[in-house]
């Protein structure tokens, strides 16, 4: 450590001017903090991480422009190596946004999780906001109160969930056991498992927090039980690692630096903590056996596993940049292991539930480096901290808990927006916490930043409007789909024109106008516009086969029976959709059905057979073979 950053680390324990705990930086990182964590719409396609990355957009789009505006100006600035570091990560996202597969996904980020470039320049400019934020004595505890504060509302949302108290009627949840007898909480993050993730990322914070020599310090005593008793709720097992991990390194420090005191003060909480573990663990004693054994017994361990082995095939195809941010959900099927749909029959992960394997396939080695260069100056800037003493000392137990308990999360997981928010804006505290307070006298730019940060502010909301509209669209278009497709052509039209980026959006229109066709007065241009709209699915995102699978299948609806030649542009599309997705078997079994409908039982021979070579434990294969094959005049092979 340079004796600047030794000089800044010192002085941090200095109170801060008047006013400094609520400054508009401390108020805009609590605001995120706290949004990211408890922001969701529902009605939209994506509930979820959709608003919840508009926030850290907004948010960390308008203190990027401050500082740059700032430093324009001629402010100076006080780096230290973890600013380096968050530079060259973000330098590295830019350059594996440039070389990326589908530079658009790369740059807007893909509907289930908008991973995309504008949300990692929302990142860092969490992280200055955070950065300056950490200059008084107050401001990080502030910012760490709204984490507690909104991770404790998410946990009881997601215990009442658990009780089956919730009254909203939620669809496609993680239901669990027999019978799916077990509704696993997800509250207002979207997901059992980043529920639980945020809530162990929030306990290292709550020990710290009930350590604490106030005398309302006993107020926030519950919340460790709280947070434990969600987090066991769950199910999550990364979450269960997360809590353990971070909860260790968090007390285990708070001792180190405080001795018998720290253990005397947390003695009720752990009591509490406790009392709601065994609690938890008594009303769901069977479930939490069976969460547990499946990492030897199979289940979800199992596929996992084959998700796993899926990232490091693609991160092998393009190993130095990778295939771009956002980009997994469109590569994964080309190196989709066969033994994943055995085991979960044509799901589609976005993510590679490991951010080490995930940011492999997505940034490749130079991003990996990236992210191991910010995590490397961050452990210095963790011990710089210590070494000061004071109240930047005060700080570590709870940031590199925290940061302990993400980690360990994310090693087996996804961070989710919610924990990347975290994540970047306890990396930024602790950065403002070695770089010390500003200077004494007021720097130049104050004015003309401010206005760019309100017109930073203005781009990303009219953003936000748009992609929020066409989320809102494309989830009625999905909720009317199989009743009135009609208006499901309607709906995703007008998501479509909110988006028009988006290549799922185009994609649903094709699919709504299919069925739309079926009772449509003019068939031919009901189909006609379904082609349309497939055909541009497809310009958006060549790589993608569903895209090619629907047009194939749009283009069938016009195809007499037994006509070859009419029907070989639908094969065309489906031999596509099978080269970009060579372990689908659904699309291996439309292009068995196809071909035999256009009278090709030979052909269609060949594909079902692929079919079940692949998935020989599954019935469709195997029923389109017997067909093809009584087609064939074989009648001994079809049984």
């Amino acid at each position: 450590m340079s004796a600047a950053m030794r000089r800044g680390a010192a002085t941090d324990g200095q109170r801060a001017p008047d006013g400094a705990a609520w400054s508009p930086a401390v108020i805009l990182t609590a605001t995120a903090v706290a949004a990211t964590i408890l922001v969701f719409v529902p009605g939209l396609f994506e509930q979820f991480e959709t608003p919840k990355a508009e926030v850290v957009r907004i948010a960390g789009l308008a203190a990027l422009a401050f500082a740059a505006a700032r430093a324009v100006a001629g402010a100076r600035a006080r780096w230290i190596v973890l600013d380096l570091a968050v530079a060259a990560w973000l330098t590295v996202e830019a350059l594996a946004t440039l070389t990326s597969a589908a530079p658009a996904i790369s740059v807007l980020g893909s509907v289930p999780q908008r991973e995309g470039l504008l949300t990692s320049l929302g990142l860092t400019g969490l992280y200055v906001a955070a950065r300056a934020s950490a200059r008084g004595v107050e401001g990080p505890r502030r910012v760490f109160d709204a984490l507690l504060i909104a991770a404790s509302l998410a946990s009881l949302h997601a215990l009442l969930q658990a009780a089956g108290l919730d009254p909203s009627p939620w669809h496609g949840t993680a239901d669990y056991g027999a019978g799916a007898a077990y509704r696993r909480p997800f509250a207002t993050l979207g997901h059992p498992n980043l529920m639980g993730l945020v809530a162990a990322a929030a306990l290292p914070v709550a020990w710290w927090r009930v350590s604490a020599r106030e005398r309302a310090s006993f107020a926030w005593w519950p919340v460790p039980a709280l947070l434990t008793a969600a987090v066991t709720a769950s199910l999550s097992r990364a979450a269960w690692l997360a809590a353990l991990a971070g909860s260790a390194v968090a007390i285990a420090l708070l001792v180190a630096a405080h001795g018998r005191d720290a253990i005397r003060r947390v003695r009720v909480p752990t009591a509490l903590a406790v009392v709601a573990l065994g609690a938890a663990a008594l009303s769901l004693r069977a479930t939490l056996t069976q969460r547990a054994t499946e990492v030897v017994t199979g289940g979800s361990g199992a596929s996992r596993l084959e998700i796993w082995r899926g990232a490091v095939a693609a991160w092998r195809a393009r190993p130095w940049l990778g295939h771009g941010p956002d980009t997994f959900d469109l590569v994964f099927p080309r190196f989709q292991p066969v033994a994943y749909w055995r085991l979960e029959w044509s799901l589609a992960p976005f993510h590679a539930h490991s951010i080490v394997l995930h940011t492999l396939a997505t940034r490749g080695v130079i991003g990996l480096i990236a992210v191991a260069l910010v995590a490397v100056a961050g452990v210095a800037a963790l011990v710089a901290a210590w070494r000061a003493g004071g109240a930047a000392r005060a700080r570590v137990p709870a940031a590199a808990g925290l940061l302990v308990a993400l980690i360990a999360a994310g090693g087996f997981g996804a961070l989710g927006i919610a924990g990347a928010a975290i994540a970047w804006i306890t990396t930024g505290l602790i950065a403002g916490t070695v770089a010390g307070p500003p200077a004494p006298r007021p720097e130049p730019g104050a004015a003309p930043a401010r206005w760019t940060a309100l017109a930073a502010v203005a781009a990303a909301l009219a953003w936000a409007i748009a992609e929020i509209a066409g989320s809102w669209w494309a989830g009625e278009a999905r909720e009317r789909m199989r009743p009135a497709p009609a208006l499901a052509a309607v709906a995703a039209a007008k998501a479509e024109a909110c988006a028009p980026w988006e290549d799922g959006y185009a994609r649903m229109r094709a699919e709504a106008l299919e069925r739309a066709a079926q009772q449509a007065p003019d068939r031919a241009a009901a189909l006609a516009e379904a082609e349309r709209a497939a055909r541009r699915a497809i310009a958006l995102a060549p790589a993608r086969a569903l895209d090619h699978e629907r047009l194939a299948s749009v283009l069938a609806g016009s195809v007499a029976p037994g006509d070859s030649v009419a029907g070989r542009a639908a094969l065309a599309e489906l031999a596509r959709a099978v080269t970009l997705a060579p372990s689908d078997g659904l699309a291996w079994i439309a292009l068995a059905r196809l071909e035999l409908y256009v009278g090709r039982p030979a052909a269609a021979c060949a594909a079902a057979e692929r079919a079940v070579a692949l998935y020989p434990d599954r019935a469709e294969p195997r029923a389109i073979l017997a067909d093809a094959r009584r087609a064939l005049g074989g009648a001994g092979a079809m049984r």
